[in-house]
């Protein structure tokens, strides 16, 4: 025999040790059933394809560091694709102490909330979750978010989350 084949030789026994070593510990991956899905592997080795954590609802925040005071329009943010806005939640590294902390979120400069706004109680680091209206909760990339700090309560070191799908 020569040393090609022998080389040849080597290599399907070895590609048949490999194969017979990974035999029925992996499944035919194929492409993901749906979209969202990433490729994940276990400590052992078996890959299959996941959810992305978040994948149906993902978060992202406005952050305005510093004592909080009365102003419009701070802090603007882009969605990464088209969203639909599920609900808006205020928090405080200094919890109020004179009021309650009050803002309102603006899409394109258009307030979202009416009558109740998000709110942070005196003394509460986290507010609740305040579902966004379904007239406004659809955003493309080219909208954007911006907050408007209605009472600040003597609180500091804000952020504000928006879910979305």
């Amino acid at each position: 025999m020569t040393l090609l084949g022998r080389l040849v030789a080597l290599i399907a026994a070895i590609g048949a040790d490999v194969k017979a070593l990974y035999a029925g510990k992996e499944p035919s991956l194929g492409n993901p059933d749906a979209d969202g899905k990433v490729l994940s592997s276990t400590a052992s080795g078996v890959r299959s394809w996941v959810a992305v954590a978040g994948s149906g609802s993902d978060s992202a925040g406005l952050s305005m560091p510093g004592d909080l005071v009365a102003l419009a329009g701070a802090a603007r943010w882009y969605p990464p694709r088209e969203i639909v806005l599920r609900d808006i939640t205020v928090f405080a590294d200094t919890a109020p102490v004179s009021s309650a902390l009050a803002i309102n979120v603006r899409k394109n400069g258009i307030a979202l909330f009416g009558g109740s706004v998000p709110t942070l109680a005196v003394g509460c680091n986290a507010g609740s979750a305040l579902a966004v209206p379904s007239d406004a909760a659809a955003m493309t990339a080219a909208d954007y978010l911006t907050v408007d700090v209605l009472a600040p309560g003597g609180a500091a070191d804000m952020f504000v989350r928006a879910r979305f799908n």
